[in-house]
């Protein structure tokens, strides 16, 4: 029986999820949703090699006498196709500023303009990792990085590409062929859905109204489990998995020590009923109740590899670090062992009844899934305040925290040039520099949040306003401190954060924290009496740090310190009561207001 339901779940083009060297693979992401041609390389070279030797191979299935290039990505789904299949820990794609493709300019430290790919075609899809491109920083014999290349976790970095006087660096890489066809390629390994069309029949369901999710876990499934083998893996066996239900999805699987590298984090949530193993899948099913047909968004945090389906609703578009499956556009997923999948899908619903699937994989060590909805479309975590878990029960008021009508005060020394930054270990002599007489001071502002808009990054909260006085063009060792009076409308816990860069912290003077709730930097949060900081000084660095505190209703000094070394800036100070999104902390924004109830979820039923 179970081989039957194999060849009916599980197409047979289709087997183990790994590219090998010079494989090749036909998946569908090519203009149109049609089907190119891609090959792992078979050796590592450097990005201005690798080129050339894509550009002289021939398209070997297609007979379309297509030349080959490094590949270029539009989509979420196909960064992490090609990451997923190459799995290498640095990998060249087609993305270059060099002058000699057509349209690419010098892009320096800028993330939005002078880049494209080698084909010419636009960029419309990027996921850069927070502090670069930064041209190679300000190393002394930096003679710049005209490549690109994918690494940790899916995202982009500029890197030197090994002609024109810039250094050799011999990567992987994967090759492309714009075949365009309606159908997948023979000869080559066809790459299809992620998850099964139909589960199995799941036999006896523990599911009731408070623990509405019920659950098949898989045993271990060897060090490196990837999301298609470990479906299969469950629709197989599924008379063997571990049984159980949640109360709702957001859950945790402790190893001793707490992560705090999520994205918001309502809370801790529960511990994880099932095994507590490492590298295992699990199904979690349930049914949701849409109070009104609109449109609605799911939000995704997992550590590390999720798909979520909702019955056979396609998702309309995906933001942050996942995709939608190119060959189930019901299938929102992220591929990749990512301390945070950070993705946000936005879908069209019809009131009533939707079934709701959640396939989960947990890597190595700490664990955690959480889901939240809102309605609406919302592209980051800050697009709303909004987010629910789905189940929440409305509370009668929340406690919003602000500032005083006198604003915050900015104090802005002015920054250092582009490439001259102060030494990370010599961080006093950036720090002293706000008591400069001479230091720019901007008083009565509505809120922190800022960027140098020729040298910003994605950010959590939209639309960030230049630094006041901002000068043109991208700047290098700015320090920024900023003050106000903090407002409590009620006793009770709250979250308080802030998004900097090279050293960011907050002090609430005479306070003491309960615990840092969130640090993007994995290790380098800490807490120091009355204030909350994390400090790493490197090209790459953007931290978000949040911190829980115990405030008694009233008002309470506040202040912030970022520092951007070199790179992107970005600078945005938020707050919440604890179990609830972020606002940014702003003037006459402390209020107490009416909660909204989550989505309601009903028992799964077969």
């Amino acid at each position: 029986m179970r081989s039957l339901l194999l060849l009916l779940l599980i197409p047979a083009a289709l087997c183990a999820q790994h590219g090998n060297p010079g494989e090749l693979l036909t998946a569908r992401h090519g203009a149109g949703g049609t089907w190119n041609l891609y090959m792992p390389s078979e050796k590592p070279l450097s990005w201005a090699k690798a080129q050339a030797l894509a550009a002289e191979k021939v398209d070997p299935a297609g007979g379309s006498g297509t030349h080959g290039h490094l590949v270029t990505i539009s989509s979420g789904a196909e960064n992490q196709f090609v990451y997923h299949y190459i799995r290498g820990s640095t990998t060249w794609i087609g993305l270059t500023d060099n002058e000699r493709y057509a349209v690419a300019t010098e892009a320096g430290g800028a993330q939005d303009r002078g880049w494209a790919w080698v084909t010419g075609e636009p960029v419309t899809w990027t996921n850069w990792q927070s502090g670069v491109p930064d041209d190679g920083g300000d190393a002394p014999d930096n003679q710049g990085e005209d490549g690109v290349a994918i690494e940790i976790n899916g995202f982009w970095n500029d890197r030197p590409l090994g002609e024109a006087g810039q250094a050799e660096r011999l990567y992987p890489f994967m090759i492309e062929w714009d075949v365009r066809s309606k159908e997948p390629i023979p000869g080559a390994r066809v790459i299809g859905a992620v998850l099964p069309a139909q589960w199995p029949p799941p036999g006896t369901v523990t599911a009731d109204e408070k623990h509405p999710w019920f659950c098949l876990q898989t045993g271990p499934q060897g060090n490196d489990p990837r999301l298609f083998e470990t479906a299969k893996s469950l629709a197989v066996n599924m008379d063997e998995a571990t049984r159980f239900a949640l109360p709702d999805i957001n859950f945790r699987i402790p190893t001793g020590r707490p992560s705090n590298i999520f994205g918001w984090i309502f809370s801790n949530g529960v511990e994880f009923p099932g095994e507590t193993i490492n590298h295992f899948g699990m199904l979690a099913r349930a049914r949701l109740v849409i109070p009104r047909a609109g449109t609605y968004t799911f939000n995704v945090h997992a550590d590390d590899v999720f798909a979520l389906r909702l019955g056979t609703h396609p998702w309309k578009s995906v933001h942050g670090g996942g995709g939608i499956d190119p060959c189930d556009p019901a299938t929102l997923h992220s591929l990749l062992m990512s301390s945070d999948a950070d993705t946000r899908g936005v879908i069209e619903l019809p009131a009533g009844e939707v079934p709701v699937e959640v396939f989960y994989i947990n890597g190595g060590a700490e664990g955690r899934l959480q889901i939240l909805t809102a309605e609406g479309a919302h592209p980051t975590d800050g697009s709303t305040d909004r987010w629910r878990l789905p189940g929440h029960k409305a509370a009668a008021t929340v406690a919003w925290p602000g500032i005083s009508a006198a604003g915050w005060k900015v104090t802005l020394p002015a920054p250092g040039a582009e490439r001259k930054s102060t030494p990370g270990n010599d961080i006093l002599t950036a720090l002293v520099r706000v008591e400069d007489p001479a230091a720019t001071v901007t008083a009565g502002l509505d809120a922190i949040n800022f960027h140098d808009p020729d040298g910003s990054r994605r950010t959590r909260f939209l639309n960030p306003s230049p630094f006041p006085g901002d000068p043109a063009g991208v700047q290098d060792d700015r320090v920024l401190l900023a003050e106000a009076t903090l407002v409590i409308p009620a006793d009770g816990l709250y979250h308080l954060g802030m998004t900097g860069d090279d050293l960011c912290a907050i002090q609430l003077a005479g306070q003491n924290w309960e615990r840092i709730a969130r640090d993007s930097s994995g290790t380098f949060a800490r807490l120091d009496g009355d204030s909350l900081l994390c400090r790493r000084c490197d090209n790459s660095t953007s931290h978000e740090i949040v911190g829980e505190v115990r405030l008694t209703r009233g008002e309470h000094p506040i202040r912030i310190v970022s520092w951007d070394r070199n790179g992107t800036s970005v600078v945005q100070v938020f707050a919440a009561p604890s179990g609830w999104p972020a606002r940014l902390l702003t003037r006459n924004g402390a209020s107490e207001e009416p909660d909204i109830a989550g989505l309601t979820v009903l028992p799964f039923q077969p």
